[in-house]
């Protein structure tokens, strides 16, 4: 028996070559790209109430989508000092977010949302800091298909007294209610919603399903 070796996309494979002179490869795993870093951005329009286009970093997200296709979500500005005054120029404004997420293998992706609609902008104050928490909402269509993924970094499985699976993991922007989580035990979930957090700050991104 012998071996031949080599690689794809920098990733060792080793082939055993049978009494058939045949070379047999095994699977390759090809690890999936981690996001370790976020960089989150929120554009505001301002043709609503006669003023620019402006965009503010913010700090994190937190939202949720429930099985109506309803999107609620806050984000948060901590540089109120900076933007309070002309967020309170565009109190119709719409608002999308723009995400840069940057992998473990050097890439990079841009994403953007859909556009939400500004419910609230509350200006949140203590003793040395100052930031706004912005609100928003949009109803969208979901898929007509659904889809079926397996629950990666599955933080904590429970089970309420509703009788319902709640299973916190890695973010997957992807997921919507409809689709199909495959947790460790290869019990199948149906999502009926789903909140999130993202957090550029601490690199902190979960997700939370709930049956």
């Amino acid at each position: 028996m012998s071996i031949n070796s080599g690689s794809i996309n920098s990733f060792e494979i080793n082939g055993i070559i049978n009494s058939g002179g045949n070379t047999v490869f095994p699977a390759v795993f090809v690890p999936r790209k981690i996001v370790f870093n976020t960089a989150i951005s929120v554009l505001f329009s301002g043709s609503q109430d006669g003023q620019q286009d402006i965009i503010i970093p913010v700090s994190s997200i937190n939202g949720s989508i429930t099985s109506s296709g309803t999107n609620s979500i806050v984000v948060v500005i901590r540089d109120a000092k900076t933007y309070s005054e002309e967020l309170s120029k565009r109190p119709n404004a719409l608002f999308t977010i723009s995400s840069t997420e940057f992998y473990s293998d050097g890439t990079s992706k841009i994403t953007q949302s859909n556009q939400y609609s500004l419910q609230s902008a509350q200006n949140d104050r203590g003793a040395e800091n100052w930031s706004i928490s912005v609100r928003g909402v949009s109803v969208t269509p979901l898929r007509t298909t659904f889809n079926k993924f397996n629950a990666e970094g599955i933080r904590i499985q429970s089970v309420g007294v509703d009788g319902k699976t709640r299973i916190r993991l890695n973010y997957n922007p992807e997921l919507v209610p409809g689709d199909t989580i495959i947790d460790n035990d290869d019990n199948e979930i149906i999502i009926n919603s789903i909140t999130y957090t993202i957090n550029s700050q601490s690199n902190t991104f979960f997700m939370t399903i709930k049956e």
